[in-house]
């Protein structure tokens, strides 16, 4: 949780454009850190939460979860489906 991620835009002589965006304020996850998450082996949006910290406290920030989880994923990383697993009645 909370690790600055982002990329670096080398600008030439020691300059560095460093970007990324806060995702989840409460716990202060970034857009790299949901990337790291995938990269390591997360597939799931549920996944990514649980490793990153994100959307466990208000909640808020799923949905701009899920759209960083959607930008990488459509960068070539294959999805996997999440399955909702109901106890038998």
């Amino acid at each position: 949780m909370g690790r600055v991620g982002g990329s670096i835009d080398q600008r030439g002589a020691g300059e560095a454009n460093l970007t990324f965006v806060i995702v989840c304020h409460c716990n202060v996850v970034t857009d790299g850190d949901i990337a790291a998450a995938l990269d390591g082996g997360a597939k799931t949006l549920g996944e990514v939460c649980r490793r990153t910290g994100a959307a466990q406290q208000c909640g808020t920030c799923i949905f701009s979860v899920r759209q960083a989880v959607c930008d990488h994923v459509s960068r070539g990383i294959a999805p996997r489906e999440e399955v909702e697993v109901r106890a038998a009645s």
